[in-house]
């Protein structure tokens, strides 16, 4: 799939939300209070369950801290538990805690949408559509699923980094087959497509376009693999790597914090991450959850999100950060759903017998 997105700018509201930049701590200042939808149909049913549990890997932990804060400020009545981690680590945190028969996640927020497909497709998850005036992006929602077991409720864009005092703009890698060049061995960093939804995505986007081959290739080149895609950002402005498989917005967010950090969307194309929100069947607040998931859509909390966060919106109304233009005209590309649920499992296999990780 190749897409040229279109991205929607209006003015945004004025609202002072008094918030830390993403790194920089979380702190409300009680703004969270202005956000609360007081008309909203889950409100009474969300106040009466008075908790829920969400785990998600669509943020930083800074970010869904603030979130969290947000949300609580709002709705008092309601406690919210907050387990931040990577999209494979989420899972297997659900999993098991299903197979024992003590579910505790409301939400899930998890950036690998093959692995929400697959619990739609076993019955695991609950229908929930957010409502129609949230007024949400249309090349973003339409990658919800058509039954409405799940909905986007994140995006973001895997492309590459690089460290703007080792490296000169016309020197960066402008495609994904540049990182196999001899001249970038042991100056490469990603993370682990076992691990993270981002990197797994991003992997099997190569495996598919280049073969096998591409995964072989990039082991020889030394790379130094993390969890998270997040985890090449330290390692690209603070130069232990001179270049990285990474997500423009945590780019964008270090070039925003005085970082020596540059991106690169690649002629071939930036591989797009539409990330799904869902609710399990198995949901103990579900009313909560639904309360929950349309915060997350809010004007407010998406105005929070591209500000300090550096996040692209996924609705309408507000304006994409300063520092990621070039999403504006890049071209994009991700695996086809069908792909992506079967090579999954392949790429991270062949990924651990060839990194070790």
């Amino acid at each position: 799939m190749n897409r040229h997105l279109k991205f929607l700018a209006a003015p945004i509201l004025a609202l002072a939300l008094g918030l830390a930049a993403c790194g920089g701590g979380s702190t409300t200042d009680g703004a969270g209070k202005d956000l609360a939808d007081k008309s909203s149909p889950y409100l009474a049913d969300a106040q009466k369950e008075g908790a829920v549990t969400w785990y998600t890997a669509h943020y930083d932990s800074e970010t869904a801290e603030t979130v969290k804060s947000l949300f609580e400020e709002a709705y008092p009545k309601i406690k919210v538990s907050l387990y931040r981690q990577t999209a494979q680590r989420i899972y297997q945190r659900y999993s098991q805690e299903e197979d024992a028969g003590q579910p505790s996640a409301d939400l899930l927020g998890i950036t690998e949408m093959g692995i929400v497909a697959g619990l739609a497709k076993d019955g695991k998850l609950l229908p929930f559509k957010p409502r129609k005036d949230l007024n949400r992006i249309s090349a973003y929602s339409a990658y919800d699923d058509p039954a409405g077991y799940y909905h986007i409720g994140a995006v973001g864009n895997n492309i590459i980094s690089y460290n703007t005092d080792q490296v000169k703009p016309e020197d960066a890698p402008k495609n994904w087959s540049d990182l196999l060049d001899p001249k970038w061995k042991g100056k490469i960093a990603t993370g682990n497509p076992g691990a993270s939804g981002y990197v797994g995505t991003w992997a099997t986007q190569m495996y598919l376009m280049f073969g096998d081959q591409y995964l072989v290739n990039l082991q020889k080149q030394d790379v130094l693999v993390g969890q998270s895609v997040t985890d090449t950002i330290p390692r690209v402005a603070g130069g232990e790597r001179a270049v990285g498989v990474s997500s423009d917005q945590t780019v964008a967010q270090a070039i925003k914090d005085g970082s020596p950090i540059a991106m690169v969307y690649p002629e071939d194309g930036a591989v797009i991450m539409p990330c799904p929100n869902a609710i399990p069947k198995s949901a103990k607040h579900p009313a909560a959850a639904k309360l929950l998931a349309e915060f997350i859509l809010s004007k407010g909390v998406q105005k929070y999100l591209a500000e300090n966060a550096s996040l692209l919106p996924v609705i309408e109304g507000v304006n994409p950060p300063k520092n990621l233009d070039g999403a504006k005209t890049a071209d994009y590309i991700r695996p086809e759903l069908p792909a992506l649920e079967s090579t999954v499992p392949v790429v991270i296999k062949r990924w651990q017998a060839l990194f070790g990780a």
